[in-house]
């Protein structure tokens, strides 16, 4: 029973990596965006 334990721990533990690497991606992938949509605007309004 604690070999169970401790292979839901380590699962557990992967899940919430993957979880926080998909999190952080989607968040670049945010501030990327914002940060083309700015730049692209500044750029027309200086046109």
């Amino acid at each position: 029973s604690t070999r169970k334990h401790e292979d839901d721990l380590k699962w557990m533990n992967r899940y919430v990596d993957h979880f926080k690497d998909n999190l952080i991606k989607k968040y670049l992938n945010k501030i990327k965006r914002l940060q083309e949509k700015t730049t692209n605007t500044g750029t027309k309004q200086q046109a």
